[in-house]
């Protein structure tokens, strides 16, 4: 289970208590050095006493020479617990003089290091069985993890911290067998896989995932499991190739009841257009308001891929609306796409921007426009949340229309009415945005706006393609490497790594495609070049290429997460590229890594659902010429 994620700005302090704040980093020699800092996450905690100091060799290099304990805590803008904690306790001065004493203390953007993110979630979620953010980890001074938790509240925070500081001023040596120990069972050598035989491989694995999702699938209201509720964009992706490819009554009944209530429900802004994260309920009504790029991008395709292969055009309705969603609130012209908003308004009030107080509707809406929004967005009744009502679509518009003896046409006239008025008083509020602009995540949005342009004939979606593409070509490669993401001054900021390059190989690859351009389709061929190298060997893949953690084994293939795996995705792509090309280096490479498959891939096809669709596309592909 993950902790609820939104994100607030830090409260401006005064200058003389700053100045106090500050006295502990003056104290014990190390200064924050987040001030300034291109990421609007890190930039917030440059205000803490906490001496915080960004993830780089600095850092460790001081921890070695004091053989000092490290304490890393991981977040993001959106992040609503994570800056609960930051008021609670790296705003505390005792906690500030905790850290200052022991540890050299380094904070990291997710959306920055993503891989870093990766293996430090995956340690925490082996030894305490739960994930999510704040994600903090205690590491020895050689990287090697001791201590791993999430959310603690301040005094709780206080004990765990003087406590494994006391064990590693009195027990050190066995501290740091004990972190080798762990080390060793999650980085566990193990000889690569050998190729596993198409024929054999993929209906025994396509038949293992569709068995878990099915068993896993919520049959009443959607989605997977009975908790919270994601997108599970890796997984439904597949399901709609497979419903397409071996139709079922059953898998077509799941899949048309979750596609309809991640569009109707709690997950889905109905004023405004775009998707929330994820919703806390099972039933998709309580959302986490904070909007991120690539569940939107994500989204937009998986529903335009939906509206071919169920033959519904419902759904190519609402992939349009995401990405002219995408194109009003996350775009500038000439631009690519910014990384998230907040949660939480520029008021402090979490989902305050998206929800309607009594007063407010009464205020702003006529005595029939208000009771339609009572009938067709369920906003009557006790308010659902301290700031009010959040709109729900409560039926199909003609099945609403005609409860109210009306025609659909007529309904879509009056609610669109009200609907101007209220985005008119939205407009007035304010809501923070992380403007960081990523280049994995925009060659997920490039590869949305290019497949929507070609499917729908929209020039809009050529023309933001194309703003993207371009921002992606002439601001984030520089000719020889590709950045995570860059300063206005064009210093690369982050850690580049597979996803950035896997999913703009991707995008390139539906541009040229759209846009007939030939020398994109050779810079896309280049890109996933740099990308096996870097990222691909013998033992399989990593994530990143550079960390100062011990923690950074290879891994025959990626797991999918909320983003289908990077490692799935450079092999379609990759493959995309051979047959176009010719390619037959690109064509043995991806259909070698395809046919290495985890010895846990069975058990746990559920979460390998990328990499079972690569395998298929594998069985089908050959070189252009081949």
């Amino acid at each position: 289970m993950r902790l609820p994620v939104v994100c607030i700005p830090g409260k401006q302090l005064s200058k003389v208590i700053l100045l106090l704040l500050w006295l502990p980093c003056l104290v014990w020699g190390l200064d924050n050095r987040l001030e300034n800092h291109p990421s609007p996450y890190l930039a917030l905690h440059a205000e803490d006493p906490v001496a915080w100091q960004p993830w780089d060799e600095t850092a460790f290099a001081a921890a070695r020479q004091g053989q000092r304990l490290v304490f890393v805590s991981v977040g993001y803008f959106a992040c609503h617990w994570c800056h609960v904690m930051q008021r609670e306790s790296f705003r505390d001065p005792a906690i500030a003089a905790i850290l200052a004493a022991d540890y050299v203390a380094i904070k990291v953007d997710r959306e920055l290091r993503p891989a870093l993110d990766r293996i430090l979630m995956e340690f925490v979620e082996r030894s305490q069985g739960i994930a999510g953010w704040p994600l903090n980890v205690i590491l020895t001074p050689n990287g090697e993890p001791l201590v791993g938790f999430l959310y603690q509240p301040r005094e709780a925070l206080k004990r765990v911290l003087s406590g494994v500081a006391a064990e590693w001023a009195d027990n050190r040596d066995e501290l740091k067998v004990m972190a080798a120990r762990q080390l060793a069972v999650l980085t566990g050598e193990r000889p690569p896989p050998a190729p596993l035989p198409l024929a054999e491989g993929v209906p025994a694995f396509r038949d293992a995932f569709l068995a878990q999702a099915m068993a896993a699938a919520d049959p009443m209201a959607g989605g997977f499991g009975d908790q919270s509720k994601f997108p599970s964009v890796p997984q439904l992706g597949l399901l709609l190739r497979l419903q397409s490819e071996f139709p079922d009554a059953d898998l077509d009944r799941m899949l048309r009841t979750t596609l309809r209530a991640m569009a109707t429900q709690g997950l889905r802004d109905q004023l405004d257009g775009g998707f929330f994260r994820y919703t806390v309920d099972p039933n998709w009504q309580t959302p986490h308001f904070e909007k991120m790029l690539y569940d939107n991008a994500l989204l937009a395709e998986l529903y335009r891929d939906a509206a071919l292969r169920l033959g519904d055009p419902s759904y190519a309705e609402i992939a349009r609306a995401t990405l002219d969603f995408l194109d009003r609130r996350f775009a500038e012209p000439g631009r690519a796409l910014v990384a998230s908003f907040s949660a939480v308004d520029d008021q402090d009030v979490e989902g305050g921007y998206y929800l309607w107080s009594e007063g407010t509707l009464s205020k702003t809406l006529n005595a029939a426009e208000r009771a339609l929004l009572g009938a067709v967005w369920g906003m009557e009744g006790v308010p659902p949340f301290d700031a009010g009502y959040l709109p729900i679509l409560q039926d199909d518009i003609p099945a609403l229309a005609e409860q109210m003896e009306i025609s659909p046409s007529v309904l879509l006239a009056r609610l669109q009415s009200a609907r101007v008025k209220l985005l008119a008083v939205r407009a007035e509020r304010g809501l923070p945005v992380d403007d960081k602009r990523l280049a994995g995540w925009n060659g997920m949005a490039l590869l949305a706006f290019a497949r929507a342009a070609g499917s729908f004939g929209d020039h809009r979606y050529r023309m933001r393609a194309k703003a993207i593409r371009d921002d992606l070509v002439h601001r984030l490669w520089d000719g020889r490497t590709l950045a995570r993401a860059r300063t206005p001054t064009g210093n690369p900021v982050g850690e580049v790594d597979l996803e950035d390059y896997a999913w703009t190989v991707a995008g390139l690859i539906a541009w040229a495609e759209l846009a007939d351009k030939p020398d994109d389709l050779a810079l896309s061929r280049r890109l996933a070049l740099d990308a096996w190298s870097r990222f691909h060997g013998a033992g399989g893949w990593r994530a990143s290429t550079e960390s100062f953690i011990a923690v950074q084994g290879w891994e025959p293939a990626l797991s999918d997460g909320p983003i289908p795996a990077a490692s799935a995705v450079l092999i379609e792509a990759s493959l995309d590229l051979a047959e176009r090309l010719g390619d037959a280096r690109l064509y043995s490479m991806a259909l070698d890594a395809a046919r290495r498959l985890p010895d846990k891939l069975a058990d746990s096809a559920f979460y390998y659902a990328s990499h079972i669709g690569a395998l298929m596309r594998a069985a089908e592909a050959s070189p252009a010429g081949g």
